[in-house]
């Protein structure tokens, strides 16, 4: 092998380690802050918690009754996040901790493809205390 092959193979390396390093560094951001929301919590102290994160963000839906907060990262492509939802006083109802995974099925019936094909997505949601 060249010397050009293996510095080309380091450096990969090097960047698999830097992306694994942060990815797992922003799912600890996501499912520690999701910790801190108990049921009760002031939307004004969930915000500004949130502030506080450098690897992820977060955005705020309002509907007529209350209001919601997904907080995930573009490094999971927001396939972690931590689902926050309020009461109508802004406290904090529950907080749940997901991880979406998705994959595809092709169905196969004796060695020939039946043409069902579809994409499948299961939510692990854990709700904390």
């Amino acid at each position: 092998m060249t010397k050009t092959v293996l510095l080309l193979i380091g450096l990969l390396l090097l960047l698999i380690g830097v992306y694994t390093f942060f990815a797992l560094s922003a799912r600890n951001e996501i499912y520690y802050l999701c910790g801190n929301f108990k049921s009760g919590v002031s939307y004004s102290s969930v915000v500004r918690q949130l502030d506080t994160a450098n690897l992820s963000d977060y955005k705020v839906e309002k509907s007529e009754q209350s209001k919601r907060v997904t907080h995930s990262s573009a490094l999971h492509l927001n396939e972690v996040r931590c689902e926050i939802t309020f009461t109508e006083d802004e406290k904090v109802s529950r907080a749940i901790y997901k991880v979406i995974t998705r994959y595809i099925y092709v169905e196969y019936s004796a060695g020939e493809e039946t043409g069902v094909v579809e994409e499948r997505r299961f939510d692990s949601g854990l709700h904390l205390p």
